[in-house]
């Protein structure tokens, strides 16, 4: 079976970075290739990350970290903006635990929160991100 070369795969798969759906559908489709190519792809689709819509999606990617550990690491950016009233994402402890599974994370934006009763746990848990 012939291989690529790495940096060939890696050139490949910068060409396709990009915001709009067509390249996360293409990023999608290459990750099933080979595990070369799931592993760059991975750096891309992963390095910004939204939590917007409910405890729910928040619970179902703490699964989803959990289950793929090499997800974590590769998150750069964090977006935590809760699309609805309902949603004390603050008040949410699977967040603290996220937090900790994001080791390069450099950037983390807040919104629509409470910050009078912002628990202490996930204000440690947020300065304590080595690169943030």
């Amino acid at each position: 079976m012939y291989t690529f070369p790495q940096e060939l795969i890696d050139a490949v798969i910068d060409q396709l970075h990009g915001d709009k759906p067509e390249a996360v559908r293409d990023l999608l489709s290459c990750s099933l290739v080979s595990r070369a190519f799931a592993s760059c792809t991975r750096t891309i689709l992963f390095e910004d990350i939204a939590l917007r819509n409910s405890e729910d999606s928040d619970r179902c990617f703490h699964a989803f970290l959990a289950s793929q550990r090499s997800a974590g690491p590769v998150v750069k950016a964090l977006l935590v903006e809760p699309d609805n009233e309902e949603w004390d994402i603050a008040a949410d402890p699977c967040l603290e635990h996220i937090l900790s599974l994001f080791p390069n994370l450099k950037t983390a934006k807040l919104s629509r929160m409470n910050w009078g009763h912002f628990p202490t746990k996930l204000l440690t848990a947020l300065f304590s991100a080595p690169q943030l």
